[in-house]
């Protein structure tokens, strides 16, 4: 090689030095500008993020809305804006759910009853319900929610008059639906025989008396479709505003069954002038026209009396 090639092997050296150099430098002036551009793209989004308006009292989306009522037993009512429930401090004594349900209802219309146990789905939700043990509807077991019966410690009622009521609603499901009643898993019906979640009601039943002087065959299917879509609620909401005055609560008009259980247990425990349509009224004397309700009605009342006027000197 000579002197003037060496010049230019070190002058080209020089030269890919330098690019080196140069794209060296860009690539890191690159990666700075696009760290940067990310970093600032963070703190445009954090920015977004803390500058949203803060709910005020009574907006905050975290808090519990209503929702519609479900499940196999009436519900208790979650009252507005009220962070703890109502207690009900009448009463010295308080006994379990299975105590209670022994008082209220009269041993011997208990042979049917087979397990009682607690399922809890949290305060507001179902107080207690009702299943059939077995396929014919002979043995059924019932659970209660001690959330919605007794303070946190257990040492107070929330609402002794509101489970009393329930566990009639219960008890007069197995009255209604039980073997005597209810042909269990049968599903085919007839012209005399209504059908039922259950299965069908036999001719000469409570059910189904009742239901085939209460309900039209548009109610029953309405209710029966809104019960295969999961809208038992929204139906029973819709089906009392159309008949007015014809349900003593708005659970009643759910279906049959819930018809029958909620008026029962206003038949039980409320006076003749609360049914104050004349559907009601006639829903009143259907019950009284069996003279077995009316002495279990004077059964039940007297059992509860001692219970309820426990504490009456000291209110």
């Amino acid at each position: 090689m000579t002197k003037s090639e060496g010049k230019k092997v070190l002058i080209i050296l020089s030269i890919i030095l330098v690019l080196f150099l140069i794209n060296i430098s860009l690539y890191f002036i690159g990666m700075t500008a696009l760290k940067l551009l990310f970093n600032n793209d963070s703190l445009f989004a954090a920015n977004i993020k803390t500058s949203q308006e803060q709910p005020v009292s009574g907006d905050d989306p975290s808090a519990p809305v209503d929702q519609p009522t479900k499940g196999q037993g009436p519900q208790v009512d979650e009252p507005q804006n009220v962070d703890e429930p109502k207690v009900d401090d009448r009463y010295n004594e308080v006994l379990s759910f299975e105590e209670l349900l022994h008082v209220v209802i009269p041993e011997e219309n208990l042979t049917r009853l087979g397990k009682v146990f607690e399922d809890s789905d949290g305060l507001y939700g179902d107080l207690a319900y009702v299943e059939p043990a077995n396929r014919t509807g002979s043995i059924w077991d019932m659970a209660y929610d001690s959330a919605d019966i007794y303070t946190k410690d257990g040492k107070q009622y929330l609402d002794l008059d509101e489970t009393i009521s329930t566990i009639v609603h219960e008890y007069a499901h197995i009255e209604s639906l039980n073997e005597s009643q209810v042909r269990h898993m049968d599903y085919r019906g007839s012209e005399t025989e209504v059908v039922l979640d259950e299965g069908t009601a036999k001719e000469d039943s409570y059910i189904n008396k009742f239901t085939k002087k209460f309900w039209t065959e548009e109610m029953m299917e309405a209710a029966n479709e809104a019960y295969d879509k999961g809208s038992s609620e929204e139906f029973a909401y819709r089906n009392n505003i159309e008949h007015k005055g014809e349900f003593i609560t708005e659970y009643a008009a759910t279906n049959p069954a819930e018809d029958f259980a909620e008026t029962f247990a206003a038949y039980v425990l409320k006076e003749k002038s609360d049914f104050n349509s004349t559907v009601l009224q006639q829903k009143y004397d259907f019950f009284d026209s069996f003279p077995e309700f009316v002495e279990l009605k004077e059964k039940i009342n007297d059992n509860i009396r001692p219970l309820l006027e426990q504490n009456d000197d000291d209110i």
